[in-house]
């Protein structure tokens, strides 16, 4: 996969998602230099995929504020319950990876997507080396990292 070759259209990909189902139009989006915000609170989801002979995965690390405020906006309820907000979560972070995919991939590739899970910080789980990042921000609070790994 030429990752770094389709940066631009990884960024609209991911943006096109947050305008057509969550209403959220980001102010700014850059490749950050460091990866502290791997150890800030909020809400990792990683969504496993295999495309023909290469495993992979995208995380997507939630600041609580924009993982609220999506999910709220994509179920148009302010008061839903916590389950549901873990719900639209796994929803937005599973179409997020599945259109940085048909990005990536040829027209005659498939790929299969896992089911996205939310990544509970003190797990085994060892987060990959990513290929590629890109974060993505409305305000100081509101923010999105997207990793390609």
């Amino acid at each position: 996969m030429k990752v770094l070759e389709k940066a631009d259209k990884i960024t609209e990909a991911v943006k096109k998602v947050f305008e057509m189902t969550a209403f959220i139009e980001f102010e700014d989006s850059f490749i950050p230099d460091t990866d502290s915000y791997r150890n800030l609170p909020g809400i990792i989801v990683y969504v496993n995929y295999e495309l023909q002979d290469k495993k992979g995965s995208v995380y997507l690390f939630w600041s609580q504020t924009l993982a609220d405020e999506a999910a709220a906006s994509y179920l148009g309820d302010e008061e839903s319950s916590s389950e549901n907000i873990v719900d639209a979560l796994l929803e937005l972070s599973n179409m997020v990876a599945g259109n940085i995919l048909n990005v990536l991939i040829e027209k005659d590739e498939v790929y299969e997507l896992e089911i996205p899970k939310i990544l509970v910080k003190d797990s085994d789980h060892e987060l990959q080396h990513p290929q590629y990042k890109i974060f993505f921000t409305e305000f100081d609070e509101k923010w999105i990292v997207v990793e390609i790994c």
